[in-house]
Formats: C-alpha cells, structure tokens, sequence
C-alpha cells in the first residue's frame, strides 16, 4: 500500500486533488490509520485515478464521473457510459439549438404592409392543444383554414382561440342568421379602416420560428405588435399576420394627443369616480371571456389602491385627475392615462400607457371599495 505522498507521484497529482477527491466520496483511501490519520492506497486505485483523469479530460463533471465509477467494474463501466453518452448527446443538442436561436437569421419573408382586411366564420373556443383544432364545415372546406391565437404569450396547451375559414365580403353577406345559430358559428372581421397596418410573413420552417421572425422584425423596426395572431392556411401555404403600428408615426400622434389635453381638459371631477378603487387585476382576456368572478393576474404596480378626491387629487403626489383622464408625472413627463366606468358603476377601467413607448395600453380593473 502507499501512504497518500507516493501515490500523488504515481498519478501525478497532489494531494490536495487527492483530499478533495477523498472528501467528495470519488476516490475513498483503501485504508486509513485510526492513530494518525493517514490515508493508505494499492495497485488498483491508481488505474481507477488514471479513469478519472479520462473522464474529466473528455468533459465530464466530477459528479457523472463519480456515478459511472461507483461500485468499478469493467462490465457495467460500458453500459454507464452508454447511458452517459446519450444524456450528453442530448445536452449537446440542447446547446447548439440555443447556438441556432441565438444566432438565429430570419427564415421567414416578413413585411409591414398595408390591412386590406379580411373575413372569418368559425368559433372561439379553447383548445387542449394545436393539435386539437378541429372545425369540420363541408360548406366552407374550399376555404382557407384560419386560426388566430389570442394568447398574449406562448402556451402549449387551453389554447383560447378562434378556429375557421376565410371567406369573402360577398359571402359574409349572403350567411343567414339561422346558418349561424344552427351551427353554432360566429363571423368576425379584420377591420382595415380601424387597423391600417399589420405584419405579414410567409412561414418557411415552423409557425414559432415564424412568430419569432415577426417579433425580431418589429423590435428591429420601431414597429408595435397590438393585436393577435392571425394564421391563415391555403394549398400548403401558411400566411401569418398580426396588427401592427409604426411607433416612429404612432408616438408623434400621442404627442399631438397629449398637447390637445394638456390644452382642453377641464377642471371636472365627476362625482361617480371619486372614492377608492381595489386593484383586482389586469385585463388579458377577451372582453367575452372576461369574467370578474374569476382570479387575475395582479401587476407589480404602485397602482394597488387608487383614492379619486373631489378636488382633483390622489393618494399619489405625483397624480392628478380631471374629467375621466388620470394625470401622472413620470420625472417631469407628463403622461394621460384614460379610465372609464362600467355600466353599473362598480368597476374601473384604466388605460395604463407605456411611458416608454406608444406601446398598446394595459387594462387594469379596479372595484370599488368605498
């Protein structure tokens, strides 16, 4: 056997590493002197340092090295380092997808183009997952299939969507009612006049890399996604649009905007807003999904509790109110948020604007308290 100095020269190493190695149960002593404390090794422990050194030179963590060498024989050495090998084959292919997204180019022909509007039959629903869609209408099965996602985020599944066909706005009119309360359908529409611009792109590889295409390409444009995700397929062709807004012209109109109030609004405090309104929650569903029943999400925002006096003040200093705009200083920059009652006068609606971009204003849904 050999006292712990010899056997650092016969792996060349120290015995620093030999301690540690020790201390982490990788390579234990074959002996150790109860009186001195010495540690004691043999013959066959320096071959199993000699794999150690191997394995941490191919790239493995003293943790994985540590699992194949336990209980060390050469028969189930190979099975460990099989199953090792697929574990990192795996880690590997992890790592060079991250390498492919990071340095990812654009697969997709994405524009910023012109609305020209467009009309859909179909329902909403909330799906299980995208392989669940699932509207089977012989009348319309010429059609292009559309499926437009009203998720504000990526979900895998309870997807709320609607799923259907384009048709024209020849054939919008001729629908009858009783076709659509027979069939439980609804017609919706993409209105140009009120939406001007959207995004399109033409999906090459996969729908998410298109979605990521589309969202790349509006950070890099100045250019606002607002609205939802608009998937329209037809003779294996997957068209994706998405409202959109120029911010280089949209943040020059909400400085026009704000000027007109900053001039015109009037000292007017009405009566039905004053008192303390409760944060219940952020508005993210559809206005026909939206449910006050139900819990929502709470933002992290000093806006918690919201106190309208009668003369115009808060309970922030930095924040007015006048007819039915809230009035914030944001260091020296002013910014108008819009509220506005519900017909029962119970809940409050603010616009909450970005104060950094003309970004699509959060809804937060106040009750009253008192």
């Amino acid at each position: 056997m050999y006292r712990i100095g010899e056997f650092s020269y016969l792996c060349e190493t120290t015995i620093k590493t030999l301690r540690h190695y020790h201390d982490i149960g990788l390579l234990e002593p074959a002996k150790i002197d109860q009186f001195t404390g010495y540690r004691y090794y043999n013959d066959s422990q320096v071959q199993k340092f000699r794999l150690i050194k191997q394995l941490q030179e191919a790239g493995l963590t003293l943790d994985e090295i540590k699992e194949i060498i336990q209980d060390f024989n050469i028969v189930d050495l190979e099975k460990k380092i099989v199953k090792l090998e697929n574990e990192k084959n795996q880690q590997i292919n992890s790592l060079r997808d991250f390498i492919k997204r990071s340095n990812y180019v654009s697969s997709s022909n994405v524009e910023f183009t012109t609305n020209k509007g467009k009309y859909f039959i179909g329902k909403f629903q909330k799906i299980k997952n995208r392989t669940a869609l699932n509207l089977d209408l012989k009348e319309f099965s010429n059609h292009p299939k559309v499926f437009i996602n009203y998720e504000k985020n990526y979900k895998e599944k309870d997807i709320l969507c609607f799923v259907g066909y384009e048709i024209s706005k020849e054939e919008k009119n001729t629908i009858s009612k009783e076709f659509l309360i027979k069939n439980n359908l609804e017609i919706i529409f993409n209105d140009a006049d009120k939406i001007p611009s959207v995004i399109h792109a033409l999906v090459n590889s996969s729908i998410m890399d298109t979605y990521i295409d589309i969202i790349k390409f509006a950070s890099d444009n100045e250019i606002q996604i607002r609205g939802e995700f608009y998937e329209i397929e037809k003779d294996q062709r997957i068209d994706i649009y998405v409202e959109a807004y120029d911010l280089k012209v949209e943040n020059l109109m909400a400085l026009k905007h704000d000027k007109y109030l900053e001039q015109n609004l009037k000292n007017v405090y009405p009566k039905e807003y004053v008192g303390t309104w409760k944060l219940e929650g952020e508005i993210v569903e559809l206005p026909r999904y939206f449910d006050t029943n139900n819990e929502h999400y709470i933002p992290d925002t000093e806006l918690k509790e919201l106190q309208l006096n009668l003369d115009g003040t808060t309970n922030f200093s930095h924040i007015t109110w006048k007819e039915n705009y809230l009035i914030i200083n944001y260091n020296q920059t002013i910014v108008y948020d819009h509220f506005f009652l519900s017909n029962d006068k119970k809940y409050l609606t603010i616009l909450v604007n970005c104060q950094y971009s003309n970004a699509r204003p959060y809804k937060y849904f106040y009750k009253k308290v008192k």
